[in-house]
């Protein structure tokens, strides 16, 4: 690693990272990622014990570039936690022990699922479940209007899609929501306030329209 990072440098491919950048270090538990990032920090090799959570160390490359490396734990039962730690990192170490034949596969089997090391696919569900909830809103509220439906009725109708649409992705994502979205609130509460508004806005407009001119 050291010498990737020297030969990058003579290259000038460093030049393109900022002064402070964040560099998230992955991989299986065991593959080595705490002797590389002490590698990094010390060039030196260190003892190590399994990381419960993560390290987190400044290595100096040079006046102009120096990096905050986050080492995280790569047990199974922290691995959905890993998306946590990637908003706003300017690049990623995975890390694989080539000589760990045996478990090849659970590499294989991580790299499949994109879905839970990628923080901006997270994020762009986020954006999609906005637009989701706020064309659903339009479609309820036109259907409340012609149908004539008012007051407490409209609301109830809009509240029952609103809950069914949040099923649905549940469904969607095998229950699995972890993988998919930030949080499980992000499927029952995106846009609600948004999606009320168009809501009232479009059942007016056809209600209007419909039931009373």
């Amino acid at each position: 690693m050291g010498g990737s990072l020297k030969k990058l440098s003579s290259t000038g491919g460093l030049s393109l990272f900022r002064k402070n950048s964040r560099i998230v270090m992955l991989g299986l538990d065991a593959a080595g990622k705490t002797t590389i990032l002490y590698k990094l920090k010390l060039d030196e090799t260190v003892s190590t014990i399994p990381t419960i959570g993560f390290n987190v160390e400044t290595v100096k490359h040079s006046k102009s570039v120096s990096f905050t490396v986050w080492d995280i734990g790569g047990q199974q039962k922290l691995r959905p936690l890993w998306k946590h730690y990637l908003k706003g990192t300017d690049g990623l170490i995975f890390v694989v022990d080539c000589w760990d034949f045996s478990r090849v596969d659970e590499v294989v089997m991580i790299r499949k699922e994109k879905e839970a090391l990628s923080a901006s696919a997270l994020q762009m569900n986020h954006v999609i479940l906005n637009y989701c909830r706020t064309a659903l809103s339009a479609i309820s509220g036109s259907v409340a209007g012609v149908l004539g439906l008012y007051g407490i009725h409209g609301f109830v109708f809009y509240i029952f899609s609103s809950l069914l649409m949040s099923v649905l992705l549940i469904g969607k994502a095998n229950f699995t929501w972890q993988k998919y979205f930030l949080s499980s609130w992000d499927i029952w509460t995106t846009g609600v306030l948004g999606g009320t508004l168009t809501f009232i806005l479009f059942w007016t407009f056809l209600y209007g329209l419909v039931n009373v001119y």
